[in-house]
């Protein structure tokens, strides 16, 4: 059999999920006496179907996985193996750089909206501001205008609302119209 063979029967093998997509763990057995062993056998003639083309006898076993594999064909799925390997783990380094830029767009446009927001906030103060500002400079002139008009100091309520209407203050009759007065009694 070709490598070029063996490589698409491994390529159907993979995608049919009839081929394990990692190695199986080779732990090691300690046998009494000092000597280790790897519980992968190599040259085990073994009667077990090879895992990649089907054909006996094999020459590599895991026996902890019982799969076996002629030596042309495991190096084939051991090369396959580390390629989807190393192609996954690729493929996860590209995603987090990519999480990694979106999260500093994300982070950007935060910044952005944040520096958005304080301006708006700083702007509606200095409207607020201005507002307060201009305010007290028509109670200043109404204030005025009733101390010339009235040097006794006996401003009624009326005389202050003609006053704010005469500095052309929006809402003088609403204001006229909403402030509860106190009743006077007759004398």
């Amino acid at each position: 059999m070709t490598d070029d063979e063996i490589r698409s029967l491994v390529r159907a093998g993979l995608s049919e999920g009839r081929l394990p997509r990692q190695s199986p763990v080779i732990a090691p057995l300690t046998i009494p006496g000092g000597l280790t062993r790897h519980l992968m056998e190599g040259g085990s003639q073994r009667s077990d179907p090879c895992l990649v083309c089907g054909g006996q006898p094999t020459d590599i076993w895991y026996p902890d996985a019982a799969i076996a594999f002629h030596a042309p064909c495991h190096e084939v799925w051991y090369a396959a193996f580390w390629i989807t390997s190393v192609v996954a783990l690729a493929c996860l380094v590209g995603a987090a750089v990519g999480l990694i830029r979106w999260v500093r767009f994300l982070l950007a446009v935060a910044g952005i909206l944040g520096s958005l927001r304080a301006l708006h906030a700083a702007h509606q103060r200095d409207i607020r501001k201005a507002y307060e500002a201009e305010a007290d400079r028509v109670m200043d002139r109404v204030q005025k205008r009733l101390q010339l008009s009235h040097p006794d100091g006996r401003v009624t309520f009326d005389d202050y609302v003609k006053a704010l209407k005469a500095e052309g203050v929006p809402g003088a009759e609403r204001f006229a119209a909403e402030y509860p007065r106190p009743e006077t009694k007759p004398r």
